[in-house]
């Protein structure tokens, strides 16, 4: 499984060399952004886990699962540069939006990453994860070197990522202040998230009138997919 993982990561590097050695030989590669992202892990028995799902249980946002690459390059951006703070694939529309000086919608929950790429500190970030079609099934916040899993079943887990990145010890118990204080955060996203699921289907209308019938066709399809 892991020998087919990394031929499956030789094959994207691949193409993405051939991509960029397009790009070098029209001239354009000066003058063009890389994001190179994905949109989730992949675990290979961790926490009793296999691939991307839950397998049956309530879900999980362990490590393997939730720290994905986030690699930006570009006109402007600090070559080398690395930023500990905790980002989240929200963040990326904003970043392209701020790096493109486009204006973005101001319901947009992401933030712009910019000031890491031109090396400024990034201060009073987190990242929040949740299941979309279940806001209170299981959520996961992280925080400096915290993060805290909140499950359906009330179980909790608190893990320093930073000196225990497999997160093989949970010091919620030892740190219950520090857990509680991340819970209540978890919940305030939760309230947020319901608040807007609450006003979603009138925005939905009015993008729908909208679209043509080869895009409504679309949208079924994505809809079918879970998205």
């Amino acid at each position: 499984m892991r020998r087919l993982y990394v031929a499956e990561v030789e094959s994207v590097d691949d193409r993405l060399g051939m991509m960029i050695e397009a790009l070098r030989k029209r001239g354009a590669i000066d003058n063009t952004y890389f994001i190179f992202t994905a949109d989730h892990g992949e675990q290979f028995g961790e926490h009793g886990f296999w691939g991307h799902g839950a397998q049956g249980r309530d879900g999980n946002y362990h490590e393997a699962s939730t720290r994905i690459p986030l690699i930006i390059s570009g006109p402007g951006v600090v070559k080398g540069g690395r930023s500990r703070a905790p980002v989240s694939l929200v963040d990326v529309m904003p970043t392209v939006d701020d790096l493109l000086r486009l204006q973005h919608p101001r319901r947009m929950q992401g933030r712009s990453v910019r000031p890491a790429l031109v090396g400024k500190e990034m201060k009073g970030r987190t990242a929040y994860f949740t299941d979309v079609r279940r806001h209170d099934h299981v959520n996961a916040l992280v925080s400096g070197d915290f993060k805290v899993i909140l499950h359906a079943s009330g179980y909790v887990e608190l893990f320093n990522v930073r000196e225990d990145p497999g997160e093989l010890r949970n010091i919620g118990p030892q740190q219950s202040e520090l857990a509680h204080a991340m819970m209540d955060r978890v919940k305030q996203h939760r309230a947020e998230n319901a608040r807007l699921l609450a006003t979603r289907p009138a925005m939905e209308a009015d993008s729908v009138r909208t679209l043509s019938d080869e895009e409504r066709k679309r949208l079924d399809e994505l809809r079918s997919l879970g998205y």
